[in-house]
């Protein structure tokens, strides 16, 4: 009962904050929970850290863009890899902040920030990405209008960091009213940051983002491909073969 009545009393903390915002947290806000459909929400295979999409329904905004007063930027903790970090793999929605879809397929400007972990808090600032990528459609959406994105990218150079917090969010120079908002996520520790109007970041206890952190070892391919592949060189060899024999 009592972690019931913290948990009202949170939301309602953080209704206020995010104004009317559909997208904010806390999950037990009684929006539907939507379950992945399609292989978009997978994480990639050559994944070193997974946590993806498994029963959304919500999403953080984090972008430079204001809405209704607010700007937030939101950050993820991750810990145990063994590898050094070549990409990452993040999922979101466009909107006005509210429900309103305005995605419009093309390229968009990100900054993702690495940092150490300092006590389950974001620590030194480690590396830092500006990156433009073109987020492709997975098939599933939230709210019945608006279409789950899919942002696939590959790192300049590789580096290392066993336990960590990544920041994402979209560059919008010109306050443009169409913000990215990072899909929330059932998986993960509960744990995630968020910095509104550019305070002091704050840690909150209810929530997941979205991400997977990939390796520096290529996708493998798939099994079609490389039984084609295989048929390819039997065929060479076997002609290679004969035109010896002739």
């Amino acid at each position: 009962m009592k972690r019931l009545y913290l948990l009202l009393i949170f939301g309602s903390i953080i209704s206020v904050s995010f104004g009317q915002v559909s997208f904010s947290f806390p999950n037990d806000s009684g929006a539907p929970i939507y379950a992945p459909t399609g292989s978009g929400t997978n994480c990639p295979s050559n994944a070193i850290f997974n946590q993806p999409p498994v029963n959304f329904n919500n999403a953080m905004q984090s972008d430079e863009g204001i809405v209704d007063s607010h700007q937030w930027k939101s950050a993820e903790n991750f810990s145990g890899l063994t590898e050094e970090i070549g990409g990452i793999t993040f999922w979101g929605v466009m909107s006005d902040g509210q429900t309103t879809n305005c995605y419009t397929p093309g390229p968009q400007d990100f900054r993702i920030e690495f940092f150490q972990d300092q006590n389950s808090s974001i620590g030194a600032l480690v590396q830092t990405f500006n990156v433009t990528v073109t987020p492709v459609e997975t098939g599933d959406t939230i709210l019945a209008t608006l279409p789950v994105l899919r942002y696939d990218v590959t790192f300049p150079s590789s580096f290392s960091l066993s336990n960590g917090w990544v920041l994402v969010y979209k560059k919008n120079p010109t306050n443009y009213p169409c913000v990215f908002s990072w899909l929330n996520t059932a998986q993960g520790d509960s744990k995630f940051a968020a910095s509104l109007n550019g305070s002091p970041m704050m840690y909150f206890t209810f929530g997941n983002l979205a991400f997977c952190l990939t390796g520096t070892s290529s996708v493998p391919l798939a099994d079609w491909a490389l039984a084609f592949s295989l048929l390819l060189i039997s065929g060479f060899i076997i002609v290679r073969y004969r035109m010896k024999r002739a």
